[in-house]
């Protein structure tokens, strides 16, 4: 799936309850995974689909050399990235609860700003999607030259 586009303010409530944006809902239906952003300068918040979460798991394995029995790296990866991931199933007004730890690690206490990333959702504080556009302002893609590969 590659359709989860937009920036989206939202407020985090007393309950720790979270509304997804209404355009990205339909393309989020069920069974939600919340979990750390791999970015730990810039922390946030990732939403993902159940078996969304699954198949990126699955490629960052892959990028670090794949699934490999009793392998130190892969047994730290699914601790940092499983044991504090959460199900999330969205309430009838589309809300979703963000634990305490989450909302912690990411610096959420009120202001949130959802942006779409293709097949998930970000959420950040304003402050750190701030801070993420600043140190990337220079970095574009767009503003660097396209390479071609020869072949």
């Amino acid at each position: 799936m590659a359709g989860l586009k937009g920036r989206y303010e939202g407020k985090v409530d007393a309950k720790g309850r979270v509304s997804i944006p209404s355009k990205c809902r339909k393309l989020l239906p069920g069974q939600l995974v919340v979990a750390k952003h791999p970015n730990k300068d810039l922390p946030a918040l990732v939403v993902y689909l159940e078996q969304g979460y699954d198949a990126w798991f699955d490629k960052l394995l892959e990028s670090k050399g794949g699934e490999r029995a009793n392998d130190a790296l892969q047994d730290e990866l699914i601790d940092e990235f499983y044991s504090d991931a959460q199900d999330a199933m969205p309430d009838d007004l589309g809300r979703i609860t963000i634990p305490l730890f989450l909302r912690e690690y990411a610096g959420i206490k009120q202001d949130v700003v959802i942006t779409g990333a293709r097949d998930h959702l970000i959420i950040r504080t304003p402050e750190t999607l701030a801070q993420y556009r600043e140190r990337f302002a220079g970095n574009m893609v767009y503003d660097k030259p396209a390479t071609v590969q020869e072949g």
